[in-house]
């Protein structure tokens, strides 16, 4: 599961990054930093027991992803 996830979160990385500015390592470690943040979310509610509605682990996580987006494409196009 972590290395499908890191793949997509590559894949989301590189094309924010229009300007070129992170290498392949900063791409690679956010990937890494992001996937084992959404993995482990996942494994805890389970070991848990499930016990949130999965609508609402969705919905908590969706606007994670969209947060986690806009920042970033902020930090994409900053003068770095």
């Amino acid at each position: 599961m972590y290395e499908m996830t890191k793949a997509l979160f590559s894949e989301a990385i590189e094309l924010l990054d229009e300007k070129g500015k992170l290498t392949f390592e900063e791409r690679d470690f956010d990937a890494g930093f992001y996937a084992y943040g959404l993995c482990g979310v996942i494994m805890d509610w389970v070991k848990e027991g499930m016990k949130m509605d999965p609508k609402e682990v969705s919905k908590r996580l969706k606007s994670l992803a969209r947060a986690t987006e806009r920042i970033g494409y902020i930090r994409s196009q900053a003068e770095l």
